[in-house]
């Protein structure tokens, strides 16, 4: 069915051009020495099967952020980084932007969901006619980009606001040999089955020295039989959410590989900026996430295999606390890609 409040919000979020990635993520990126403006999101999608009446809402709505891309190219002299888009709607309209797509940059995130081993042909359709894609920590797939479409792909680790910008000096330390582990969201269909999350949580719950806590916009009924009142945090605000973040020592990320083998993940990196060690499944763009340019977190190829990391983690806690802060100050340094 259509939804009305997704409109309503699409449309508010639309006339406000405050982005805050592009004021802290973006603020030392650079394209070919220049510093590009960076579009605020734009994905869109509010149809589902069967209703004509929402294809055509979303129609508009993309050829209205087409025409927006044309006039913001026509008079910005500089490189233009759009954060998201959807690839069918691109794809249609490309031709109020063609003869700007040499400045374009579009950032693959959620619209390569269900991609695994191969790029959609409405993106090599794109290729084809010289657009320029943004693949933060993803230099390890493109042995998976056909090679004669590799010059459209642009490889930078994901920027990250330098640490003395919040002035941020947490000092966690495990407690009585025990850890807080955290997990944190509203477990959607792309990131795992619910009933292969009740019994993951139920695993790790159970393992001598871990404690486990819940941070979820909305509690998931499912969960009751694993989490008490007392481990559920509500966090509907960014505040709540850097308040529970602050809480935990440990981030477990659940996430498909056909959602987010082209995908890196927000939640790594705000993790990584409250000096929360992340736990992230072994896809490539995840193990840039944690790996480059140091070491600071930990890769699971199958989910057994997490009660074996979280017997070993407290004893190399310190030592891997104190490369974040190289981390940051990496990610968060100027940063020049060539086009």
């Amino acid at each position: 069915m259509f939804n009305l409040r997704c409109l309503i919000n699409s449309i508010t979020n639309f006339f406000d051009f405050s982005d805050g990635h592009s004021v802290y993520l973006f603020e030392n990126f650079y394209i070919n020495k220049t510093k590009p403006l960076v579009v605020k999101s734009r994905f869109f999608q509010i149809y589902s099967e069967g209703s004509i009446f929402n294809y055509l809402v979303v129609i508009l709505w993309n050829l209205l952020i087409s025409i927006e891309t044309f006039f913001k190219a026509l008079f910005i002299k500089k490189p233009i980084v759009i954060r998201e888009f959807s690839n069918i709607p691109t794809l249609a309209f490309f031709w109020i932007y063609y003869i700007f797509r040499k400045k374009l940059y579009f950032n693959i995130n959620h619209n390569l969901n269900n991609s695994l081993d191969t790029l959609p042909k409405s993106i090599i359709l794109l290729c084809r006619m010289g657009f320029n894609f943004l693949l933060f920590d993803g230099y390890a797939l493109s042995k998976v980009i056909p090679k004669k479409y590799i010059s459209n792909f642009h490889f930078a680790l994901f920027p990250l606001i330098r640490v003395d910008k919040f002035k941020r000096k947490f000092n966690k330390k495990i407690y009585n040999n025990r850890a807080i582990v955290g997990v944190v969201g509203n477990f959607r269909s792309e990131k795992i089955d619910n009933e292969k999350l009740i019994q993951t949580l139920l695993t790790i719950k159970n393992i001598d020295g871990v404690e486990l806590l819940l941070g979820s916009r909305s509690f998931n009924p499912n969960l009751e039989s694993i989490f008490q009142p007392k481990d559920v945090y509500v966090t509907k605000t960014d505040s709540d959410y850097l308040k529970f973040l602050r809480k935990i020592n440990y981030l477990l990320i659940f996430a498909k590989k056909e959602s987010y083998f082209f995908r890196h993940s927000g939640t790594i990196s705000d993790a990584l900026q409250n000096y929360v060690m992340p736990i992230v499944p072994a896809y490539p763009v995840f193990i840039s996430q944690v790996s480059n340019p140091c070491k600071v977190g930990y890769v699971y190829n199958k989910i057994e295999e997490l009660a074996v990391i979280f017997k070993s983690v407290n004893n190399q806690y310190g030592k891997k606390q104190s490369l974040i802060k190289k981390y940051l100050d990496t990610r968060g340094a100027t940063q020049y890609l060539d086009s």
